[in-house]
């Protein structure tokens, strides 16, 4: 299991390597996982997960914005995620936290 986190502002700026759409799968799985800091809903109930994209060596980038997150939430939610999509068969997990322009 390989996981990386970084920080950049959102929007992020666009990616020069060649992705695939966000594979139905890997978005479902990522939306599933339950906010850390109100866990009766998902990331994606609570407009914290942004993006998914997959690669096509079963690596997967996934964005989730801190501008609904407490800082003692990310590192619980980003293992989470990892653990969530490794099980599923994903090789390699990248969460990039990212910020809105306007909370800068």
């Amino acid at each position: 299991m390989t996981m990386m986190t970084h920080l950049t502002s959102w929007p992020a700026p666009s990616m020069s390597l060649p992705t695939l759409p966000p594979p139905p799968r890997a978005w479902e799985i990522a939306a599933r996982v339950r906010d850390p800091s109100r866990p009766q809903a998902t990331i994606a109930e609570n407009g914290i997960l942004r993006d998914v994209l997959a690669y096509d060596q079963g690596d997967v980038h996934v964005q989730i914005s801190l501008d609904q997150l407490p800082a003692t939430a990310v590192e619980a939610l980003r293992e989470r995620l990892v653990q969530a999509l490794c099980e599923e068969g994903f090789r390699r997990v990248d969460v990039e936290c990212v910020v809105p322009r306007h909370a800068l």
